[in-house]
């Protein structure tokens, strides 16, 4: 768990989010798949509150439609004269 965690941390710092893709190359779907299973360990209740912590600190999205909407509203309210 500590090496895939440590991997994340470098894939944030290259690309500026914890989103890896199952379809980028190299390491990134293996790394794509773990972040998946720690997704579907938060889902179910299963995972650790100290790993949850550190995925928390580092900005991991667990859940990747809600952060696209919470995005989006931002982006539309920021925009003056929306209304």
């Amino acid at each position: 768990w500590d090496a895939k965690f440590q991997q994340l941390l470098a894939y944030k710092q290259a690309n500026g989010d914890c989103f890896p893709s199952v379809m980028s190359t190299g390491e990134t779907p293996t790394l794509a798949r773990w972040a998946s299973a720690q997704r579907t360990h938060f889902r179910t209740g299963k995972i650790r509150a100290d790993r949850r912590e550190q995925l928390d600190a580092i900005g991991f999205i667990w859940d990747k439609i809600e952060a696209d909407w919470e995005e989006g509203c931002q982006a539309f309210l920021s925009t003056p004269n929306f209304l």
